[in-house]
């Protein structure tokens, strides 16, 4: 592999080889070379000879014999590990072994052996941190004489003590812990700077000033002891995976233990500059059992406690910028009990959230939040949106191993569902999120718009660009493709009675709605009907009045819209009658008069004022002068003219012929809902002005209802 070379030559027999030759060879450069043949067994059992590797830098040599009864040997002497890097893939920095002896022997019992080292890792700038290791072990456990790393003749770490484990080669059971002997195990660092730089480096931290100390004595089965820790900062260096951390500093933690557990008897930090407080505790009975598997005894046994009390929204805000704005407090006071239960409080004050595409902002949220063992239960969170408050309450349930189960009720009245230029759609909601017997969560209940405004060209609602049929591209124009919601079932009504005043660059009117939307969030499905309630259709020269108008999506074809809408109107003496059927995609219009008329001559009237017989005429500049007050008038309506005013005054021209070869006007301004002024050019060439008092009235919408009179 690139300048590093491995000759070997032997036999293989059964159960044995024997290599006659091995060299290790780097940039043409002998590193080690096997001084001589050696035999490998490993059947019946393992053996290797007496094995010595020698170079002009370094040396090797070991001897093992494997089995219930033994021996082992291990001598190193200067070995680099750059010699193997063109070999094998070695993680973390270059080191090297000065010095390294092992022997060891055993004979139907435990390992008796010592073991001395020294070695050096390399760090950055050209520094690098010194190791030593000085051990012995036998039938009374492990005696650790001295575990230590330093830099630049400075200690950094080391480890002392005695350790209650036996090895026994050979056997099932290699490992064993006497429960009864003595334990006693001393460890501590020593803040030196760059040696914990280098260490922060691997993880993507800097961390200044860290502390450490661990003092354990009694036994494996009522160990005795307290470990400590402070760091005075621990923050992100902005390149490894931990740079999404907060900052963290006055780390103060201490932890005891003696024959009834392990106590977390302090935990202080400050994350983000907001502080934390934690405690705990853990029983332990058989001090085994927690070294053999302690993540299901913390599970079953431990206790814990975390406090934030007063956290600034604003410090956490960073982490999720596009949803929360820098406002607000936060309290939080959770416990762990037996069998990982957890019990306590979450509250949220006066927070707000960044723009949520059309819905707008919240403001003013808040939440209580109380957890009971599995339950989670939102006792009170709402929010403001548009000036109007929406609330969310009912409980979580998260059963171990299995999906969580949602009881939920969403309540809002006169909320902004959509809130742009040239939309404004707003109601009421009513909705459950509930998680049936069977493990399907369902959203159910109503939504009721009410007094929204539409003044834009309908296209501009449909996408464009992406697979037509594809999910969020068809009706109804939207889907939640994140697991496990995009899986939730839809059952929700959709009403709107005389909800949406339409004011459009060729039409005015009012609609209704009353659509059923199914399916599931990945792929709803909306079955239903929007209705015109009353309408106009705006063209140059003439205004058909609306006499049926809907829009449809039915079960056979939900994703197709049908369209009808039926409009007549009256021109130089002409009944005229204007059809639009079809799909969406593809409307069919066409246009009928009384008396008979072609569909182009209709066509022309209306767009162009040409009458068929002449019956009136205009000049280039007329013809000029009422297009621009056409397109003039539907750009004023884009540009923000106020709905209501547009609604009470209404024009309509040419429905007659006057004497004088002159159109007819009628011109009305409704001061309320029953009074309005009236005037008229008539066909006898005459000026008319009056008041018109309505008898009967229409149903009103609830904000017609509430006008002033």
């Amino acid at each position: 592999a690139g300048g590093t070379r491995v000759r070997a030559s032997g036999a293989v027999a059964e159960g044995s080889a024997r290599v006659d030759q091995l060299v290790l060879t780097q940039a043409g450069a002998e590193r080690l070379n096997l001084m001589a043949p050696v035999r490998v067994q490993w059947a019946p059992s393992l053996s290797v000879g007496e094995f010595r590797l020698k170079g002009p830098e370094g040396e090797i040599s070991a001897q093992l014999t494997w089995g219930e009864a033994g021996e082992m040997k291990l001598a190193v002497k200067n070995f680099d590990s750059a010699w193997l890097r063109e070999l094998w893939r070695l993680p973390g920095p270059d080191w090297s072994v000065a010095s390294l002896a092992v022997e060891g022997e055993w004979n139907r019992g435990p390992l008796v052996f010592t073991a001395e080292g020294a070695g050096v890792v390399q760090l950055k700038d050209g520094r690098r941190a010194e190791l030593a290791l000085s051990a012995a072990g036998n039938e009374e456990g492990v005696r650790l004489e001295t575990l230590s790393a330093s830099m630049e003749q400075r200690l950094v770490a080391r480890a002392t003590g005695k350790l209650p484990l036996t090895i026994y080669p050979g056997q099932p059971r290699l490992l064993r812990i006497d429960e009864t002997s003595e334990l006693s195990v001393e460890a501590s660092t020593e803040p030196n700077a760059f040696f914990w730089e280098q260490l922060g480096s691997v993880a993507g931290l800097v961390i200044d000033d860290p502390v450490l100390r661990i003092k354990l004595g009694g036994t494996a089965r009522e160990p005795l002891g307290e470990a400590t820790v402070r760091i005075a900062r621990m923050v992100p260096d902005g390149k490894g995976r931990l740079r999404s951390l907060p900052d963290i500093v006055d780390v103060d933690v201490r932890v005891t233990a003696d024959r009834s557990g392990v106590k977390l008897e302090t935990f202080t930090l400050k994350a983000a500059g907001q502080l934390v407080h934690a405690s705990g505790r853990l029983p332990v009975k058989q001090w085994t059992a927690l070294l053999k598997d302690p993540f299901t005894l913390l599970k079953a046994e431990g206790e814990a406690r975390i406090e934030i009390p007063d956290a600034q929204v604003a410090a956490l805000a960073r982490y999720a910028p596009a949803y929360l704005a820098p406002t607000g407090t936060l309290q939080v006071d959770v416990e762990l009990k037996h069998g990982g239960q957890l019990q306590g409080i979450v509250r949220l004050k006066d927070a707000a959230s960044r723009p949520l595409g059309p819905l707008g902002t919240l403001q003013s949220i808040g939440a209580e939040i109380v957890l009971d063992g599995r339950t989670v239960e939102l006792k009170e969170v709402r929010a403001v949106t548009g000036g109007q408050p929406v609330t969310l309450s009912g409980k979580v349930n998260l059963p171990e191993g299995k999906e969580p189960r949602f009881d939920l009720v969403l309540r809002g009245e006169k909320l902004p569902f959509v809130r742009q230029a040239g939309l404004l759609m707003r109601g009421d909601v009513d909705l459950r999120i509930v998680t049936g017997e069977d493990e399907i969560t369902r959203i159910t209940g109503a939504t009721r718009f009410r007094n929204s405004f539409f003044l834009m060209d309908v296209r501009a609602l449909l996408p464009s660009g992406g697979a037509r049929n594809a999910p969020g591209r068809r009706p109804p124009y939207f889907a939640v493709e994140v697991p496990p919601f995009n899986e939730w079932q839809l059952d929700v009504s959709v009403e709107g009675d005389r909800f949406l005043r339409l004011r459009t660059p060729v039409f005015n009117g009012l609609a209704s709605t009353h659509v059923r939307l199914h399916g599931t969030l990945g792929d709803p499905r909306a079955t239903g009907e929007a209705v015109i309630n009353e309408g106009k259709v705006l063209l140059p020269f003439a205004t058909f009045v609306v006499r049926q108008g809907w829009v449809r999506l039915t079960e056979t074809n939900p994703f197709e819209p049908q369209i009808s809408l039926i409009g007549t109107g009256r021109r130089y003496g002409y009944d005229l009658r204007m059809e639009i059927r079809g799909t969406a995609d593809k409307p069919q219009l066409t246009f009928s008069s009384t008396p008979a008329l072609e569909s182009e001559q209709v066509l022309l009237m209306v767009m162009a004022g040409e009458t068929p017989q002449n019956e009136v005429s205009y000049t280039g500049r007329e013809r000029a002068a009422r297009l621009g007050a056409y397109l003039g008038q539907s750009l004023l309506k884009q540009l923000g003219g106020d709905p209501e005013a547009t609604e009470r005054l209404s024009v309509s021209t040419g429905e007659r012929v006057s004497r004088q070869g002159r159109e007819t006007y009628d011109i009305e301004y409704a001061l309320n809902p029953r009074w309005a002024v009236v005037g008229e050019y008539d066909e006898f060439d005459e000026y008319n002005l009056g008041l018109k008092w309505r008898v009967l009235s229409e149903k009103k919408t609830e904000e017609e209802k509430n006008a002033p009179k």
